[in-house]
């Protein structure tokens, strides 16, 4: 997730996006477990929110705005509910 908030201060949102989906679903947290489940989707979340109101968005075309800033508005706010439906896996423990 390191590398996630660290994109995310750059404002690099995309790049950021991608070390917080991974952290989300493609690895897991042996100390912290929610660094693997609501830390990072939520982190996910707000990336998606601050690239729909980036300058990068905000120069398309005005109808080719809106319908990214709609998409990746939709986009975290999925990510929002999967955070806040996450629970940590049973390990058998």
């Amino acid at each position: 997730m390191e590398f996630g908030y660290f994109f995310l201060k750059k404002e690099d949102y995309p790049e950021a996006a991608h070390w917080f989906y991974t952290a989300a679903f493609e690895s897991e947290s042996e100390i912290d477990i929610a660094s693997s489940g609501t830390s990072p989707l939520m982190a996910l979340a707000l990336s998606y929110r601050r690239y729909a109101k980036s300058p990068h968005i905000r120069a398309l075309p005005q109808e080719e705005y809106e319908l990214e800033k709609l998409r990746l508005t939709q986009k975290a706010a999925e990510y929002e509910q999967m955070a806040r439906d996450w629970k940590p896996q049973e390990n058998g423990f």
